[in-house]
């Protein structure tokens, strides 16, 4: 962003959602005993936002999730909105009953954005990642 006197400001969007491309794709990122074991689906509604889930126009050109396609949410930020910056927020799908699957969720999650999303090289902007971690464990953090 340009000011009067000429100076710069970066724009930041300090929150960009990403999701995998379904729930298929999700597991393939989980490890076992995880990966076959049951958990919520992305449109299980457990807390839903007024308005709905997503913001509008944030499909992909093929239906595709929401926040789940690099080059499709890339070209929005950077191209169409002109932000300079994007610090990703993986989206699992909040605490877990079950503390286990919810951190071995959140560690897919953190794969899926290594993997995905952090190897690819916008031309106008950056992202930068933010990561996300289970229920912490009654003694403190999961350990790595």
């Amino acid at each position: 962003m340009q000011h009067p006197d000429g100076t710069t400001t970066p724009v930041i969007d300090a929150s960009v959602h990403i999701f995998s491309r379904s729930n298929k794709d999700l597991r393939s990122f989980l490890r076992e005993p995880f990966k076959s074991r049951g958990f919520p689906d992305y449109e299980m509604d457990w807390y839903g936002a007024p308005g709905g889930e997503y913001a509008s126009k944030t499909e992909g050109p093929d239906r595709q999730y929401p926040g789940s396609d690099p080059d499709f949410v890339g070209k929005q930020l950077f191209d169409e909105r002109g932000v300079d910056v994007a610090i990703l927020h993986p989206m699992t799908r909040g605490i877990m009953p079950d503390r286990h699957l919810g951190t071995a969720i959140a560690a897919a999650h953190n794969e899926l954005m290594v993997s995905r999303w952090l190897s690819l090289q916008f031309a106008d902007g950056m992202s930068v990642p933010a990561v996300s971690f289970g229920r912490p464990r009654p003694d403190g953090w999961p350990k790595p």
